[in-house]
């Protein structure tokens, strides 16, 4: 039996392109139906976490940039500065905290749209 490898005169084949889903690793994995599930979960994982980390560091942004500017106005505007006691402090602190949750809101809302919509 005469193979490519036997016969060191004759010339190995040219290297033949093939396509992109055979070069690929997630493209044969689309192909089998065990690692398609897998393909699926990650991209179930990932229409979900991903709006779900949006909302969280939304909530964090937006609470810390509430903070600042509200309790800045609340001492000068709202309140004289040396009549400041700790219940205006729980005050400005709830107010920044709904504040956080309606720009964490806006945040998971607008990530959530390119995810959560059903594609055509």
């Amino acid at each position: 039996m005469n193979t490519f490898g036997s016969n060191p005169y004759r010339p190995w084949p040219a290297p033949v392109t093939l396509s992109a889903h055979r070069t690929t690793i997630l493209g044969n994995a689309c192909c089998s139906s065990h690692a398609g599930g897998h393909v699926r979960k990650i991209k179930l994982y990932a229409n979900y976490s991903i709006p779900v980390v949006w909302g969280i560091v939304g909530l964090v942004v937006g609470c810390v940039a509430v903070y600042y500017p509200l309790s800045t106005m609340w001492e000068h505007v709202i309140v004289k500065p040396e009549n400041v006691t700790p219940t205006d402090g729980a005050t400005v602190l709830l107010l920044s905290l709904i504040g956080g949750v309606f720009i964490g809101a806006a945040a998971l809302f607008g990530s959530a749209q390119n995810r959560w919509t059903a594609k055509h």
